[in-house]
């Protein structure tokens, strides 16, 4: 089952952050180190320099500067890895004789965060056919001189793991990307495979082209899956789901209760697997309906 242990690094300060993100207006301060660095793990810097800016922080200047210098860096490495992407999508989709899905990052942060620099991203998570995972990991490597990352074991991630990392330089930065042939390593998300991500699939446009991500309904599933498996939690995949689940219509929040019941194995909707992860965000119809009065974190439309 999609269960793991909740644990969330800095969950002293979680509500804080919480009020950042929530643009709360009653100002609120702390421990300015342990605000900087708790708001970097939960990639929400973005979030405490408004509110620095809007007197909801009190902080000091070093703090300023550094949840500064944080953004900065963040915001290159996104745009980064959105070049990369133009120069990844055709090589796989080549390998693959299918297009990859680009299943988080630019997915999310470009169609639900205003502004997309809100959401920082590290890496491409993209999905590929299982069957040509091999193909798309030796393509990257000899085309775009990619390598894969260490494992615990060779072949670990397309046994027992649900991607393979690999990473290269470009300039003085590392880019990684992780090519999932699955979503989760429990067989309980096995519903969610390229083949059906693919079929109801969207264009995100690129600085060149274009490459499909999940309809809203299966962003998500996807975000559900991911925020229940990984044990460290961080609130900017919480956010995550409060924004998409806000930007949801009703028919397409129906539809994601319906695969969650269908696809995912999880029951009859109103579906528990999905509904616990998005009740924690305050999402409209947890119980498989929605509410009249919105969502709660940082519904930026």
């Amino acid at each position: 089952m999609l269960r793991r242990a909740l644990s969330l690094p800095y969950g002293d300060q979680a509500p804080l952050l919480a009020s950042l993100v929530l643009a709360r207006s009653e100002p609120s301060g702390g421990d300015s180190r342990q605000i900087v660095d708790a708001a970097g793990y939960h990639r929400v810097v973005g979030y405490a320099i408004e509110a620095m800016e809007h007197g909801r922080l009190a902080h000091e200047t070093t703090a300023w500067h550094e949840l500064l210098a944080r953004r900065m860096s963040e915001t290159a490495q996104a745009n980064l890895l959105r070049t990369e992407l133009v120069q990844v999508r055709p090589v796989l989709e080549a390998a693959c004789d299918a297009p990859p899905i680009l299943v988080k990052g630019p997915a999310v942060a470009d169609r639900f965060y205003h502004p997309a620099r809100l959401r920082p991203f590290r890496d491409l998570d993209l999905l590929v056919p299982p069957a040509r995972l091999d193909a798309a990991v030796g393509a990257l490597e000899q085309t775009l001189g990619y390598r894969r990352a260490p494992e615990p074991w060779p072949g670990y991630g397309e046994r027992q793991g649900h991607h393979v990392a690999l990473t290269r330089k470009v300039g003085a930065r590392p880019v990684w990307v992780e090519l999932h042939w699955r979503l989760s390593d429990d067989p309980v998300a096995r519903g969610l495979d390229h083949a059906r991500l693919l079929a109801g699939s969207q264009p995100l446009e690129l600085i060149e082209g274009s490459i499909p991500v999940p309809s809203v309904a299966d962003q998500l599933l996807v975000l559900a899956v991911h925020l229940v498996q990984e044990n460290r939690k961080r609130l900017a995949w919480i956010n995550d789901l409060a924004l998409v689940s806000r930007a949801a219509s009703e028919p397409q929040w129906r539809a994601a209760f319906d695969g969650a019941g269908a696809r995912l194995e999880l029951g009859a909707p109103p579906c528990p697997g999905l509904r616990a992860p998005l009740a924690r965000t305050g999402s409209p119809a947890a119980d498989g309906t929605r509410s009249a009065s919105g969502v709660g974190p940082a519904a930026r439309q």
